[in-house]
């Protein structure tokens, strides 16, 4: 009950437009309300050229035309939203200088239309799923429209936070007296980060949800031994999590290689049961080609498919002259660790210092722990140490990820982009507090974290979204 009242506190609060790119995924999605197949609802000249050259590394996306839709069309669901957000105030929280757009011409000739224009993402399959139940409920005003995805973005975290707690469930079966999985699940909740994302209207919502699920499978399979079924239910929810959007193709790759791991490493194989668990990923990689190559297909935009290849052959290229900063990995690393915990709006807002020291504190005590637990000779069951150590790998390879494509001086970086790895950050962070403290005063320690991050909620809307939204 605690996380429903969080999160119907934190859909009301936010006003709308608030969420990174609320009102672009808004009216992408209303788009499809209005129209009856599966493509893409864009409404934008793509056969338009950027102003200048576009150097994919320093230039703003928004100079691209394959990646925002570049113009900004007078039609009636952008101008209800426009009228929304300027009834919201919603010029005065982002960062623009006054005056503020009175009209859509105002916006465009100011050149602000990464935050009212649509996005172009691969597959638009977020967009399409979420505006079938508004082609069946009778929802006229564009405002109760807003609310119902918001709520629907709530229970899509409430999603996650269950899948998180399964799979804590089956990482600390060991500790059969322990509330670890609970606190788990807590910290995925309750995380005020998470909190904000998980009531505003996102693709990333629908992500965290398939990669969260993607785990537990992962880590059911590591408990079942090995079986295909499991490894082509893994495969299918990662492609979900890579046509979603592309932060999901790391969750890709971790498939891959968690499969790959657990059918090398069933114990007691004959050798054509050996031969035959060397193939199985190979099998499944297939499906995982046919599937994704179908959906595309179905549901894919190829301009924005070249644009993603192009983002990526572009990253490639400058890997050394502008990975080997280390200035750039100081500002990268301060980014996620701020973004990560609290971070309201449109990376605008944020916690006193004071706040930020107290996650640091909680943070180093929660690696700490992690190396002691992965170094320790204490006995542990094969499942846990298993489950552990795809779970650090799931982890490595987000952080990589993001890393890679992005480049750490991107000014574009967010702790967002990785957390489809919520769960397994979730998993490591709570082991790492639970391992430091003696047997005795765990539970205590894990009880007292639990209402630390209740009581850090309260304090993001009592003290900032309130004061800052309404006062």
């Amino acid at each position: 009950m605690a996380i429903i009242f969080k999160g119907i506190l934190f859909v009301v609060f936010i006003p709308l437009g608030q969420g990174p790119d609320e009102p672009n995924h808004v009216i992408h999605t209303l788009l499809f309300t209005q129209q009856r197949d599966n493509k893409p609802a864009y409404q934008d000249n793509i056969t338009q050229k950027p102003s200048k050259p576009h150097v994919l590394y320093d230039a703003d996306p928004v100079d691209d035309p394959r990646f925002w839709n570049y113009t900004i069309h007078d039609d009636i669901i952008t101008k209800k939203v426009f009228a929304i957000l300027n009834k919201n105030n919603f010029w005065n929280f982002v960062d623009v200088s006054p005056p503020f757009p009175s009209t859509l011409e105002d916006v465009q000739k100011r050149g602000l239309g990464e935050y009212i224009a649509v996005r172009r993402y691969i597959t638009p399959v977020y967009f399409y799923l979420l505006s079938m139940p508004l082609r069946w409920l009778n929802f006229k005003d564009i405002t109760n429209q807003w609310f119902f995805l918001r709520f629907t973005s709530m229970i899509i975290g409430m999603g996650v936070v269950w899948f998180s707690y399964l799979t804590a469930k089956i990482v600390f079966k060991k500790y059969e007296n322990t509330i670890a999985p609970l606190a788990v699940a807590a910290f995925v909740s309750f995380l005020p980060q998470f909190s904000f994302l998980s009531s505003v209207v996102n693709p990333d919502n629908l992500l965290f949800l398939f990669a969260a699920a993607t785990l537990y499978v992962i880590c059911l399979s590591i408990q079942a031994g090995k079986k295909l079924k499991y490894y082509i239910v893994i495969m299918l929810l990662s492609v979900i999590c890579c046509i979603t959007k592309e932060q999901g193709i790391p969750v890709v790759i971790f498939a891959f290689f968690a499969i790959s791991f657990v059918a090398l490493n069933s114990k007691n194989m004959s050798p054509p049961e050996r031969i035959d668990a060397i193939f199985q990923p190979i099998y499944v990689f297939l499906i995982f080609i046919l599937f994704t190559g179908a959906i595309i297909y179905f549901f894919g935009d190829r301009v924005s498919l070249g644009r993603f290849f192009d983002v990526g052959h572009a990253r490639s290229n400058n890997v050394f002259q502008t990975f080997l900063v280390p200035a750039d990995y100081m500002r990268c690393f301060l980014i996620w660790f701020v973004s990560f915990w609290f971070s309201y709006g449109w990376m605008v807002y944020k916690m006193s210092i004071a706040w930020y020291l107290v996650f640091g504190i909680i943070t180093l005590i929660a690696l700490i722990g992690v190396v002691k637990t992965i170094l320790t000779k204490k006995e542990q069951e094969n499942i846990c140490k298993k489950c552990v150590f795809l779970i650090v790998s799931f982890v490595l390879i987000s952080l990589f990820s993001v890393l890679i494509f992005y480049g750490p001086g991107h000014k574009g970086m967010q702790a967002r982009h990785f957390l489809a790895a919520l769960p397994a950050i979730a998993i490591l962070l709570v082991m790492g507090i639970d391992n430091l403290m003696p047997h005795e005063f765990q539970n205590i320690a894990i009880g007292i974290f639990i209402l630390f991050l209740v009581f850090v909620n309260a304090i993001t809307i009592i003290k900032y979204i309130i004061p800052i939204y309404y006062l």
